[in-house]
């Protein structure tokens, strides 16, 4: 393996030039990079709700718990300092020659350098802390060693033992390098707080492991850090890392943070006067005794998606959370919230501050209302110093980093399928990158009414887990059975590890309801005053026969003009109907289901909303739409 019994880990590298794999970046660079960038995020991107259960789990050290999080960002790759990644590539296996290393080609059943982290990592970190538990060392090793996404079995963390496998791991002279490694990583940071002795919870894990990912994502962009001689002083090449960090994280756009949203409701909502909804949402909201989950029951129209936004409002001003995500069941309802919460943060940015706001959902890209909300078609013009009137000025921010796959959730304000937050809790690959951008900001999940049974059982499991991370929560609803209530209440105090005192009768809907880490209350909603009469009238006989008489009974009460819906169960029937209307009311009917293509179907969406949309001017004289229930719901 090598003809001497000294390793520099100097000539060590972490990466190569794919166009040109003789160029390297040195490993210790890297190492070193990472934790700074982790410091820097620590220290300007976090925002405080989100660092909270890390502080607290380190008894309240804010500077401890910040180094210690570097520290374990820079050990990520200590696992590179390895034989079996030291030969991976034959340009740099024969530049190491030169210095004494003979090493083997890649083996066809590479250990990965993430697993050896988390073998080697666990003797360094109780060689420095002699009171840590083995088992509690292990599981920081396996945070850093889990970087590139996937979970590491017991199977792999056994082959990777360097006594089970030297010939990969390597033994003596490695182990000094990985020591070596890690003892400049350590000068480098500089004081590092001893940890605490206890097991880390796993939720805490989870988060750590995600932030973890995002410095080593960051700190491997060679447009930052770009590939350079090993620096010598560990301190000095701290400093330096940490201005291409600040640079990098402003760049990327990690800086444009949350829009100072004002706290009085008269003033996020210019014009507005809180109805019924929106003030018993803040009554209940401000007697709770911190971060936790509101549940608004009321009908549709009532306000309840101002209300949410208020609450983040709220949360952001006492609550020391940061941004926003509207978690909503369909693609239709994601668009359409989409430019409803660009106009609201735009009404409070400044004239030249950019909104870090991200439509997320699986036909994002082409989405109509993003396309408007950039253009400022559709006279949503968002930027008062836009150029001109003909140019209007794109308030979003363009970042194709936080576009890139997994990594929307980072954004601070988002609005996309509920869908996208699931995959918080789901353990595929870097799931734990979503957890982290799901927390530190209010999450709104509207119309979970519609969710089927397998998505309420993951939004329970999800629930549990932002309980767990303090993240604030909240949920809109017009109808919610009692025990579904009930339910969510449960599996949010339970993440949180509450057991809160409850109010024995819940007030009748509509109501606000609240958990927080003193008590479960709810608040009725007094009556809006608007009355709504509705007639109900039975069409019997054949399906045919019932179908000709709606249709005449349609005809008359549309005479004189007016809109109406037809609602089907099933997109065959909605075609079938569809043609027996458009023939008796030629060019006046739309057909809205979900099996046209989808850029079609956002054309039909656009022409059914500006019909029938809460804009009376653009509503046509006589018009009617044709969907499935599923649709109509999506577009409510």
């Amino acid at each position: 393996m090598s003809r001497n019994d000294s390793l520099s880990f100097h000539d060590l590298w972490a990466k190569t030039n794919s166009e040109n794999p003789a160029e390297w970046h040195s490993l210790a660079n890297h190492l070193i990079e990472v934790a700074a960038v982790a410091m820097e995020m620590w220290e300007a991107v976090l925002a405080p709700a989100s660092k909270n259960r890390w502080i607290d789990w380190f008894g309240g050290d804010e500077q401890g718990a910040g180094a210690w999080l570097a520290m374990l960002a820079g050990a990520h790759d200590l696992g590179k300092a390895s034989p079996v990644f030291q030969g991976a590539s034959d340009e740099q296996r024969f530049r190491l020659r030169d210095t004494g290393l003979d090493l083997r080609p890649k083996p066809r059943h590479p250990i990965r350098h993430g697993t050896i982290t988390a073998t080697t990592l666990p003797d360094l970190l109780k060689e420095r802390w002699p009171a840590l538990h083995p088992r509690v060392a292990r599981r920081y090793a396996v945070l850093a060693g889990i970087h590139h996404g996937s979970l590491i079995d017991a199977t792999s963390l056994q082959k990777a033992k360097p006594n089970k496998n030297p010939d990969q791991v390597g033994v003596g002279i490695w182990d000094n390098a990985r020591r070596e490694l890690f003892d400049t990583v350590l000068d480098a940071i500089g004081d590092v707080a001893d940890p605490p002795e206890a097991p880390l919870p796993y939720s805490i894990a989870t988060w750590a492991a995600g932030f973890i990912s995002v410095a080593d994502w960051i700190g491997s962009n060679t447009t930052f850090f770009p590939f350079a001689s090993p620096l010598r002083d560990p301190k000095d090449a701290f400093e330096r890392a940490q201005r291409k960090a600040r640079r990098a994280l402003n760049d990327l756009g990690w800086l444009h943070g949350a829009v100072d949203v004002p706290h009085a409701f008269s003033e996020a909502f210019p014009g507005w006067s809180a109805n019924a909804t929106q003030r018993a949402t803040i009554d209940a909201v401000q007697a709770m005794a911190g971060p936790g989950m509101v549940i608004v029951e009321a009908p549709m129209g009532d306000g309840k998606t101002e209300a949410a936004f208020w609450t983040a409002a709220h949360a952001q001003h006492h609550w020391r959370a940061r941004g926003l995500y509207v978690a909503m069941p369909t693609r239709a309802s994601s668009d359409q919230l989409f430019e409803r919460l660009t106009r609201h943060l735009t009404d409070h940015a400044e004239d030249d501050e950019k909104i870090n706001l991200l439509l997320l959902h699986g036909h994002a890209a082409i989405s109509a209302q993003l396309a408007q909300v950039r253009s400022g078609e559709n006279g949503f013009d968002p930027a008062p110093s836009a150029p001109s009137p003909d140019q209007p000025a794109d308030v979003l921010l363009k970042s194709d980093w936080f576009s890139a796959r997994r990594r929307g959730l980072l954004a601070p304000y988002g609005v996309g399928t509920v869908d996208q937050t699931l995959l918080g809790v789901l353990e595929n690959r870097h799931y734990f990158v979503r957890l982290l951008g799901l927390t530190g900001k209010t999450l709104i999940f509207d119309e979970v009414h519609a969710y089927d049974t397998y998505m309420e059982t993951l939004f329970m499991r999800e629930l549990e887990a932002l309980g767990a991370l303090g993240t604030p929560v909240v949920i809109l609803s017009a109808t919610l059975p009692s025990e579904r209530r009930d339910a969510l209440l449960e599996a949010y105090a339970r993440g949180a590890g509450w057991s809160p005192a409850g109010d024995a009768i819940a007030e009748p809907y509509p109501r606000v309801t609240t958990v927080d880490r003193q008590a479960i209350r709810s608040v009725g909603i007094a009556p809006s005053g608007r009355e709504r009469t509705i007639s109900l009238r039975w069409f019997t006989g054949s399906e045919a026969s019932a179908r000709a008489e709606m249709i005449d009974a349609l005809a008359e009460a549309l005479r004189d003009g007016g809109t109406c819906a037809v609602i089907c169960n099933t997109v065959g029937q909605a075609q079938e109907m569809f043609g027996r209307l458009e023939a008796r009311f030629p060019d006046e009917v739309d057909l809205f289901h979900a099996r046209f293509r989808y850029m079609d179907r956002a054309e039909r969406q656009e022409r059914v909303l500006n019909s029938f949309g809460k804009n009376t001017e653009r509503r046509p004289h006589r018009r009617i739409v044709v969907a499935t229930l599923r649709e109509l719901v999506g577009n409510e």
